[in-house]
């Protein structure tokens, strides 16, 4: 990533949140192909409260790929699509871009992509989409990678609901704790999910459960993720590929 938004740029609050998640057919060293795609539209102040049982999706769009190339054993069984499932489906072309691009202008802008772990894999990846169907989104999308936002906001304010020490007394937990080094926390999203509510999420691993699953977690770090996402967004167009 190049350079983040100027002071000018900064000026306006970040007004939708679009949590995005891939599925792939392998890991980057296998120069991966997108499987499945999911947009998830939020208004900010549907982020900024916590009132009712999670924030209101507003716009959505899910996507199915046919990458045109053989999906790993792995991925598929994770997923559950491999090639004979996608092989009705569409590649990633022109036709979805426009398709993605529209969704993303009906949206209030500055319009800001979420991904967890998106600095080093799902928005490279979708750079490498774009470029090898020779088109663009649009120049003012801003993204944050939430990984390193809940890093940043968890180390200045942990609010675990889980005892690090479950099942033990507090008394006791307070005497193991005190006598051993604290495990270093996880930053995958079902691990800071359980950090947020108690639980594993209920679903994992295809793009729209994913996405809700991060849904939840952003407003549970909210309003300091917003807070954060003003001053730490980047232009997507600065993104370099993956491959």
């Amino acid at each position: 990533m190049e350079e983040g938004r100027s002071d000018a740029d900064t000026q306006c609050p970040i007004q939708s949140f679009v949590i995005f998640d891939t599925e792939t057919t392998g890991l980057p060293k296998q120069k991966p192909k997108i499987t499945e795609l999911c947009f998830l539209g939020v208004r900010r102040k549907d982020l900024g409260t916590k009132e009712g049982v999670g924030p209101r999706v507003m716009n959505q769009l899910l996507l199915c790929v046919n990458p045109r190339k053989h999906i790993e054993p792995e991925a598929a069984s994770i997923t559950g699509l491999d090639n004979e499932v996608l092989a009705d489906q569409k590649p990633f072309d022109k036709d979805m871009v426009q398709l993605i691009s529209s969704f993303l202008s009906r949206l209030a802008k500055p319009v800001c992509l979420v991904a967890h772990n998106g600095d080093r894999f799902d928005y490279p990846l979708l750079v490498t989409e774009l470029r090898q169907a020779d088109a663009d989104l649009q120049d003012d999308l801003l993204c944050v990678d939430s990984l390193t936002a809940f890093k940043k906001l968890e180390s200045q304010a942990p609010f675990s609901k889980m005892s690090a020490h479950e099942g033990l007394s507090q008394g006791d937990a307070d005497c193991l704790s005190s006598k051993s080094t604290p495990k270093k926390p996880s930053f995958k999203l079902e691990e800071v999910y359980k950090r947020c509510f108690g639980e594993a999420p209920p679903i994992c691993h295809t793009a729209a459960d994913d996405c809700l699953t991060l849904l939840k977690v952003v407003r549970e770090f909210s309003p300091g993720f917003l807070e954060w996402a003003d001053d730490q967004s980047n232009f997507f167009r600065h993104i370099s590929p993956m491959y």
